[in-house]
């Protein structure tokens, strides 16, 4: 694993309503899409502070334009040059929506004259698609940037930036690695609603995903990201608050880039239904006028994580706690376990990022940093900081 950073044609049976692809587990069900109050984060999931690879190394960009050639797309380099350069990117800890907007929380937004009614109520292959119960927990669409503006701000949220978004779709906080899809390097129908083997226009991969047309939120488990965000690949596309810009990763900032100052088009990121697989991947880009609406683009919302420091997770029930484990997460780096809760006493043993240890006791404060004491698999003991130099050093793992 290296660390990194145009249609779909009928099924032979167009699978409607909410029901999920024979044979597949379903995600966990969204819950009770009643609005929340503002501020709140249910139905989001925490993204940590970290810096991660943003963009395509070139052995990246190959792979996009090989998946696109393949896919029969024609001047497959000009649709992928913008994900170039590869760069380290810093981002403070937000939250993201769990899953895209549906039908059922938009149209709450709508009823409380905070948003406009989607330009379309129709979807590819659903006639009356967003007036519909049936689909009522399927992404809504037909919604122009300003649109997703204004529900997230309804919601107390806000867009993501690019960054934010990418960093999402397929950044590992374990290993702090990222992958060309939020799963892994390969594409497999269980995992992302795109033009699959079925598709009735070109561009078709062959795996078999479901679908005709736009899929339930949730309906590909298998696919989440390892934040724990689902839909993150294909089915709808995904509004993002960023101008857009060819060349803003040339010299745009790389600490918490909010995107260019100006500009006539926005970012929209994820890749729909639609879509050959190169188009699905995490770090492809795209853009349109704020005004364009259509079957393929929807809305996912997030915010900020006012009052976690920089690096530190949530604490919640994932806290370190003794009997509990947890990975060593160091960034080109080795985490030193010692004798004593101090800098100043005897190395026991470095341990490399992604190393399993069991908490047996802590925590203590020890030369202004906090202290746990752990066993490594090596059967040796000592003790190890959680938290150095702006990075969570010891991730809770159960």
């Amino acid at each position: 694993m290296r660390t990194r950073s145009v249609y779909i044609g009928m099924l032979l049976v167009v699978i409607l309503g909410a029901a999920t692809a024979p044979g597949w587990a379903a995600a966990p069900a969204p819950p009770d899409m009643a609005r929340q109050a503002s501020g709140d984060t249910s139905n989001m999931v925490l993204v940590p502070a970290d810096y991660f690879l943003m963009g395509s190394t070139t052995a990246d960009f190959n792979e996009a334009i090989r998946l696109c050639d393949v896919a029969g797309v024609s001047d497959c380099p000009g649709y992928f040059n913008d994900e170039l350069p590869a760069r380290q990117v810093y981002t403070d800890a937000y939250y993201i929506d769990m899953y895209p907007v549906t039908n059922a929380e938009y149209v709450q937004c709508v009823a409380a004259g905070a948003c406009n009614p989607p330009r379309d109520f129709s979807a590819y292959t659903y006639p009356s698609y967003y007036n519909n119960p049936s689909f009522s927990m399927y992404p809504v669409v037909h919604v122009n940037w300003y649109d997703a503006n204004a529900y997230c701000a309804w919601r107390g949220k806000r867009l993501l930036t690019e960054a934010e978004w990418e960093k999402a779709a397929h950044w590992n906080p374990v290993t702090n690695q990222t992958t060309l899809w939020p799963w892994g390097d390969s594409v497999e129908g269980d995992r992302l609603n795109l033009c699959d083997q079925n598709c009735s226009f070109s561009g078709r991969y062959p795996v078999n995903d479901g679908y005709a047309d736009i899929a339930p939120v949730g309906s590909y488990p298998n696919g989440m990201s390892p934040v724990g965000a689902y839909d993150m690949a294909g089915n709808v596309w995904q509004w993002v608050a960023d101008y857009y810009d060819e060349d803003y990763y040339t010299y745009g900032s790389t600490t918490n880039p909010q995107g260019p100052t100006t500009g006539t088009e926005r970012v929209r990121r994820g890749g729909a239904f639609n879509n050959p697989a190169t188009f699905t991947r995490s770090a492809n880009r795209t853009k349109d006028d704020p005004n364009t609406h259509d079957h393929t683009l929807g809305i996912r919302c997030g915010m900020d994580a006012a009052g976690i420091p920089p690096g530190l997770p949530d604490t919640g029930p994932t806290a370190l706690y003794i009997g509990g484990r947890a990975t060593v997460h160091v960034i080109n780096d080795t985490l030193s376990v010692r004798t004593g809760p101090n800098v100043a006493f005897t190395e026991v043993e470095r341990l490399a990022n992604g190393t399993l240890v069991t908490i047996e006791d802590g925590p203590v404060a020890g030369g202004g940093y906090t202290w746990w004491y752990i066993r490594a698999p090596s059967g040796n003991r000592g003790w190890a900081v959680d938290y150095a130099d702006g990075i969570v050093t010891l991730i809770p793992y159960d």
